[in-house]
Parts: C-alpha cells; structure tokens; sequence
C-alpha cells in the first residue's frame, strides 16, 4: 500500500484521507491461536489507579418492597407505588465517547441523584481527570437513568444524551467545549414536543437514521415497570414518545405516530395490554435492506421487532413462538456468529424466572431461538449488557452486570428472590456456536449490583476494556491484560461525509486477502442500546491467528461502497466517506 507518513505527536499512516494509527505494533512472528491461551485474572481492576472517583448513591430508603409507602420517594400522581421503587433502583448507566476529539475515548458515569455524575477526560489511557466542573456538567442531578454519546447535530463533536426517571426530564447535552461553553442543555428547544408527564421513565436513548437523511434519529425506551398504570401512558394525541426524527436543524419532531410505533402499544395489539415495558431500544439493519429497523427488548414477555417499510412506517414482526424471554432488560446486537447477520441477545431475570435468551439472525427479519445449548441461558438478574471479542480470536464474546437487592429479598431460588451479590457475567465464545461463561476466570466477576456497562478499549491498546455503572455502589473500571504476543486486532473507524460523522448504521466488513484465511467479520457501528449505556461508535475486530494482508469494506448505503486493501493487523484505522465508491469489486466475499 503506497502511503505517506506524518507525525502528530503520534504515529500515523495517511493513504489519501484513510488515517492509520499503527502505534501498536504486532511481533513479528508471534504465533497466534484461534483459541489463545488467557492466564487467569487477564482483567485488572483500574478504577481507584486512574482517578475513577465515583459512587452511586441515591435518596431513597431502600427497605422492603412490602412497606412501599414508608419510602422517601417522591412520588408522582397516577404511578403506583412499587413501580416508584422499582424506577429508582434502575438509575445509573455509563457511556463512552471522545468528547474532546484528542483521540483517546472518555467517560461520563451517572452519580445517582444523592451523588454526582462525572465526565472523567482520558489522558493518554494512562488515567483519568475530572472534568465535569470544566465544562458545565457539575450542575446535574436527580434522578438520572442512562446516557448516550452521538453526535446528534453533524457538527463533527460528540453530544450527550441522558434520560431521566419518576418524572426526572431527559437531557441533550450538546457539545459546545470547541466553543469554550462546554456542554449546554438544549433539550427543551431540540425536543419542544416532549411530555415527561406522559414519559416518567427514559431508560437512555439510541441514535440512528431510520428515514436516511443522514441525521441521526432518537430513540428512546421507556418501561413503566410492573404496577404501573394501564394500560399504558400515551400523550393526548395517542403518542408514546418513542421515536424522535431530527430535522437536521438541531430539533425533533415525535414520528412516534407517524411511524406506526405508538399503535402497536394499544390493548388488543401490544401482548400486554399496551402496557409499556420497553427497557432497551436498538437501531439495527436486521434485514440487509439498508434500512435501520428496531429492537426493544421487554419486561413480561414484550419483546418487539419493527422492521422499516421504507416509507417512515415500522410494522411489528416478532413472532413470540421464536422470541421467549420473559423478563428481557440488556441487549446485544452484533453478528455473534459471524455469518454476515445481525443477532441478537437479551438479558433476563435466571432461573426458574426466565434465564437469558440468544436468537441467531436470518437475515430476513427473522430469528431463531438458540438458547438452548448455547451456555448463555443462566445470568442471575441481568442488566447492561454489551459484544466484545476479549481475547481478540474472531469470535464475538457477550458480558452482561446483574444484581437487584433488597432486604429479606436475596435468596435468588425464593418465588421473589432479587440476587443479591449476583457477579457480573462473560460468555466467551467457543467458535462452535456456544458459549462457556468464564467472569471469575477473567477476573472480572464484579459483585457489585450493576446496570450499566460499556466494552471499549480505552487504552488504545487493541483489546476491549470494560466499564461497569454499579447501583448505590462504585464505578469500576477493568483494564483488558490480554498478552501482546496474543494481540492481533484491526480498529476501524468511520468519518462521514453528511451530518452522519460517525457512520452510525453503517456496517463495516473486514476478510484477509490470504487464501488460505476464509471468512468474514461484520461490525455495525451504533449509538446505544446496552441498557443505561453505550459502546464506543468504532469496529474493534480480533483477528485471532488470521495474518492477512487485510481488506476493510464499508457499505455506507445507498449502493455506495469503500474498500481498502493490504491492510497488516494491529492498526487504527479512520475510513472516510469521501473516498466511498460506487463499486462492489471483490465484495461479495
């Protein structure tokens, strides 16, 4: 590959625009395994070491869920009682970004509303640095459920997104730091439609652009929880406030209705009688038409799959013989199996409740149960969730946090046991299609009581990293020590060329050119969708023992495609959609 070379305090390769960051390097030689020998405890736990300081803490007297009423919840007309403690306990959540555009991802973890939510500024993925006061998010608080980064306006920075329960508004955080203002909350001009009232509860958000105009659209998942009202809350117009289309202006206008969303959420339609119970919404190409879908996952068996018709409008196509969790919260959407199609997994309340489920995309819009024997049935009480490869062998792993506690309710066998001291879960694939649940292993069975998480590599070093938002507890940070003799990764960001910066949607496709490598690895870049959280919007692809040459291939829609050739692993990789072509050479695959 005929390149350039520049230097920018890091070490770069420019071929045209196509920025390749090769500051890792691979030794040569090294031998590498489809299944890499992993010493125990490859995780490390960073948090205090890098100046992670935060602890969620909230206000409410957690006490047994039989005296409801003797809790210092405020509470909110028209919401039952149980459902004000449910709400509060699923604050938290964590999202990634790099908001400073310095090319090392930060944090902002959420504090609780007796505590206070952070953005920690990576330097150099050797620590951490409060930010937060510098660039006016020290004032926020209540009773914060979730954050999102995405870059909403296409003005090249990543915003914020957060949403808010028992009434607590959402917030937009647009990023303003360039301009010395820091972050400034636009929500109430950016979404002038929206009704808390009619939306108590927004677990987060995900960005997405349904309609194609390369403006990113918001989705926002908003469970009332068990005892709620019924049949649901719907504004007066009948809106469920689900689906928000951005006009490319910096506003939003509810498609809700429009889009056919809010009608399925109607007795005799909804399986629950149109009780809203939506705890995680995706943005996903399920169906290879180059039209982003959606997936919400559903407490009490309501699970919902809206494939786009292309013309604005969603219809409901889940067929609840093939899709049988019970109690879902978390999601995974990725291609677990890597045959090219979009997955899925959700996580559940265990055994004998529900256990978690795992369904293998078609490719066509449907899917197939493959829980059983897949090793990813039992998970405790499962929240966040997130797709990592943790040993980089080409093989998407699944990590998910657990942990609902109250007194009197910790025995996970009993009729309303909550898992109480529940460790947090690894399915590591073991590329036959099943899954060999190995956290303890790994060092990173965290035992606080989590919600949200994040599977990104934060140091820059090639393997994913996580992040865990705990529930009245610590934010934990857990480094990846994968061995650099075992490390062979290609990292693949997307620049776009519209208000759609970061390619969201987009799906990026990696094969090596040796014919003795067969195979192909898919990654769609997506804003959200872990439950409370996000990943970072890039590829991070393991390659395992494959030595290449590599081929990278962007499919940016519209019949416009990228390619690049003989690419060597352990590389970051910026693609750019102004170099796309109309060309499909040599991607069939």
């Amino acid at each position: 590959m005929s390149c350039s070379q520049y230097t920018d305090g890091r070490s770069h390769t420019s071929c045209g625009q196509i920025q390749i960051n090769s500051r890792h390097s691979a030794i040569a030689g090294a031998l590498l395994l489809l299944t890499p020998i992993v010493s125990d405890a490859q995780f490390t736990d960073v948090t205090s070491a890098f100046g992670l300081d935060l602890t969620h803490a909230t206000t409410q007297t957690i006490i047994r869920v039989e005296d409801e009423a003797m809790n210092s919840v405020d509470h909110i007309p028209g919401l039952a009682l149980i459902s004000h403690l449910f709400s509060t306990w699923l604050t938290g959540g964590v999202a990634v970004g790099d908001y400073d555009q310095d090319g090392w991802p930060d944090i902002f973890a959420v504090g609780g509303d007796a505590g206070q939510s952070k953005l920690f500024r990576n330097i150099n993925g050797t620590s951490f640095v409060d930010v937060t006061a510098d660039i006016g998010l020290q004032h926020l608080s209540g009773r914060i459920a979730g954050a999102v980064f995405a870059d909403y306006d296409g003005d090249g920075d990543v915003d914020l997104f957060i949403g808010g329960a028992l009434g607590e508004a959402p917030r937009l955080m647009r990023n303003d730091v360039n301009l010395q203002a820091g972050f400034v909350d636009v929500f109430a001009s950016a979404l002038p439609d929206f009704q808390p009232e009619y939306s108590p509860n927004a677990w987060g958000g995900a960005f997405g652009d349904f309609n194609g105009d390369d403006c990113l659209d918001l989705l926002i998942p908003r469970s009332l929880l068990p005892n709620g009202p019924s049949p649901t809350f719907k504004t007066p117009e009948g809106s469920t406030q689900h689906l928000w289309q951005n006009q490319c202006d910096g506003s939003f206008t509810d498609a809700s209705l429009s889009a056919q969303i809010s009608q399925i959420f109607t007795p005799g339609i909804h399986p629950n009688a149109g009780r809203d119970q939506t705890f995680s919404g995706n943005f996903s190409d399920i169906n290879n038409d180059g039209l982003s879908d959606i997936l919400f996952t559903g407490d009490t068996s309501t699970d919902l799959i809206l494939l786009n018709q292309g013309d604005n409008t969603f219809i409901n196509v889940v067929d609840y013989n093939v899709i049988t969790d019970k109690t879902a919260m978390g999601a995974v959407v990725a291609d677990l199996n890597n045959d090219g199609h979009m997955d899925w997994f959700t996580s559940n309340i265990g055994m004998p409740r529900s256990g978690n489920r795992l369904y293998f995309g078609n490719g066509d819009g449907s899917f197939i149960n493959a829980t059983a024997g897949s090793g990813t049935l039992e998970g405790h009480w499962g929240w966040g969730a997130c797709q990592l490869d943790v040993n980089l062998d080409r093989q998407p792993d699944i990590f998910h946090v657990n942990g609902f506690y109250f007194p009197d309710n910790t025995n996970p066998d009993a009729p309303g046991g909550r898992y109480d001291n529940a460790p947090a879960v690894l399915y590591v694939a073991d590329g036959n299609g099943s899954f060999i649940e190995s956290a303890a292993a790994f060092g990173v069975d965290d035992f606080g009581e989590g919600r949200g998480v994040s599977c990104f590599d934060f140091d820059r070093d090639g393997d994913p990293d996580i992040a865990i938002s705990n529930h009245r507890g610590p934010f934990k940070l857990y480094r990846n020590d994968l061995p650099e003799a075992q490390r062979n990764f290609l990292t693949i960001n997307l620049s776009g060329m519209g208000a759609n910066t970061q390619g969201i949607g987009r799906k990026v496709y990696l094969r090596s050119q040796n014919p003795m490598e067969n195979g192909r690895l898919m990654h769609e870049i997506r804003a959200g969708g872990n439950f409370l959280s996000d990943n970072l919007a890039e590829a991070n692809f393991g390659l395992g023992d494959w030595q290449g040459p590599f081929i990278i291939e962007v499919d940016w829609g519209a019949g416009i495609f990228s390619q690049v050739r003989d690419l060597s692993g352990n590389q970051f990789i910026s693609v750019p959609e102004s170099e796309a072509n109309v060309w499909r050479e040599g991607f069939e695959g």
